[in-house]
Parts: structure tokens; sequence; C-alpha cells
């Protein structure tokens, strides 16, 4: 069983606290994986030597640091950087979900704008031509203000929401597969999803 690294949600209550949510480990079970959720304390290469893992499941949650001037949005974005780096240096496969995507996106230096319509609904995605993939479009969760109507040359789009946003895309360069919206949450075309990210691990 691969093991993946995967980053949490920070909170400021009384304290910084770290969440993820429960269905990351369903669903890490239903993809036959190990993940190993990482808190943002000082950074070392030594430890995740030791971890013997696969890739790095950059996961939802939070703002990026440049939308929202939070303290905990400034320790993840700095702390997750250096994760980033560490996985293209080390050639780990990478996962991008949600935030993880935005962030990803915007350390390529490519445009994010605010979007609407796009938080707590269902709605339909449509495949780019891609000899992989037969279908047309499928129908997946939305929990996002944030998004991307263009990503740069390394970047392949897969596919996009109906009003022109990137829903998924991969960096082939890098081994990073990004998805806008929640593959661990409930989807109807659920099981397409699943052979996606499948293929990739």
């Amino acid at each position: 069983m691969k093991n993946f690294l995967i980053t949490q949600n920070l909170y400021k209550r009384s304290v910084l606290q770290f969440s993820l949510d429960k269905c990351w480990f369903d669903y890490a079970k239903k993809l036959n994986i190990n993940i190993i959720p990482i808190g943002f304390n000082e950074f070392d290469k030594n430890y995740f030597k030791s971890l013997n893992f696969s890739g790095i499941i950059f996961s939802g949650g939070n703002d990026l640091y440049k939308f929202s001037k939070k303290k905990e949005n400034h320790i993840r974005d700095k702390y997750e950087t250096l994760l980033l780096k560490y996985a293209i240096d080390n050639n780990k496969k990478i996962i991008a979900v949600c935030r993880g995507f935005q962030f990803i996106g915007n350390y390529f230096e490519n445009k994010i704008i605010k979007i609407s319509n796009h938080v707590k609904k269902k709605h339909r995605i449509n495949f780019v031509k891609n000899k992989n993939i037969k279908k047309k479009n499928i129908y997946t969760n939305s929990y996002h203000n944030f998004g991307f109507l263009n990503l740069n040359k390394e970047f392949q789009i897969i596919a996009n929401s109906d009003d022109g946003n990137i829903e998924i895309a991969i960096n082939k360069k890098h081994n990073i597969l990004c998805f806008m919206f929640h593959p661990e949450r409930f989807n109807n075309s659920q099981k397409d999803i699943d052979y996606i990210i499948k293929k990739f691990i």
C-alpha cells in the first residue's frame, strides 16, 4: 500500500488547530492508499525521507494569504511552498484539491480570479478532447470562491465547468493532478473520478 502525505486545514480558535475531514480517511481506504496527515511545524527533510511516501495531497480548506490576510493562511502558504518544492525535487506524485489547486496554480504564476455560484453546488464539467477519455462530461460537487479561466503551458486542461472555469488539470512535467472540486466528498460521477485518480497514482 502506497503512503501519501496530506496537508490539513489550519484554524485559529483559542489556539491554532489542525483538522482533516474524516471523508479523506474513508476515501484513502477506497483508493487503497495510506494517508499521513502532516502539520506545519519546522520543515525537516530527514523526517520526510523517513516516511517512505509516494506522493502528497494538497487538500482543501483555508484561503490563500493573498486573498485573506490571516496568520493561519500565511503559515500554511509558507509551509506548503517548501513541501511542494520538496515533492518536485524528489519526483513525488502530487494531487491538489480545491485550495490545493489554487495554491499550485498560484505557485506557477497563473492568474486566479474570484468567481460566483461555485459554493455548495453540484454541476456538470466537460472534458476537453482527449483520446484517453471517452466521456464528454461528468457531474461533481463545488465548494470554491476562486478559480482559473486559463493556465500556462506547463498545465494541460482536462475539464472545464459550463461557465469556463478549469476543474481538472495536469502538469505532466512535475506529476501534478489538480481538481477544483472535492473527489473525497460525494460526487454523482464518483466512479469516473476514482478512475482518474487510480490511474494517476
